[in-house]
């Protein structure tokens, strides 16, 4: 009597192990996009937050202030004088694409308003370009896809 398994046999693991591995694959494939979606969306209004949270600072402190984008570390750093006193990161997988704003700052004055304006891009971990538009003013930045 031999001792093993037979060729039928090892073919018909192999196959549950492929359609088990298939499910598998499908299933994290769908779970990373949700995941990539919700993390885009949270970080637009993140950044929103940090936004205006920054001109509610100023106008509270009575100070001028700035935002600061940092492409290489990507993240946004709010500023008055020389003291930071915010940061906000980008998830993981998420980098600064690009900023048009002169020295890639955002100014505002000691009412809370913004004086200069221009575009945030970033890309999320699929390597979709968001993007996030900013007017000179108080409250107005508009997110678009």
């Amino acid at each position: 009597m031999k001792k093993g398994f037979t060729l039928i046999e090892l073919l018909t693991v192999m196959a549950v192990i492929s359609i088990l591995y298939g499910i598998s694959y499908v299933n994290i494939s769908s779970y990373k996009k949700i995941e990539n979606k919700i993390d885009y969306e949270n970080t637009n209004n993140l950044i929103l937050s940090f936004m205006n949270n920054s001109k509610l600072k100023c106008k509270s402190m009575k100070r001028l202030g700035y935002i600061t984008f940092d492409l290489n570390k990507h993240k946004l750093y709010f500023q008055t004088d020389i003291n930071v006193i915010d940061v906000f990161s980008f998830p993981p997988g998420f980098k600064i694409y690009s900023i048009t704003l002169p020295g890639k700052k955002l100014n505002i004055n000691s009412l809370g308003y913004s004086y200069n304006a221009g575009t945030l891009k970033y890309t999320d971990r699929e390597g979709t370009i968001h993007i996030i538009s900013m007017t000179v003013g108080q409250d107005y930045a508009e997110i678009k896809e």
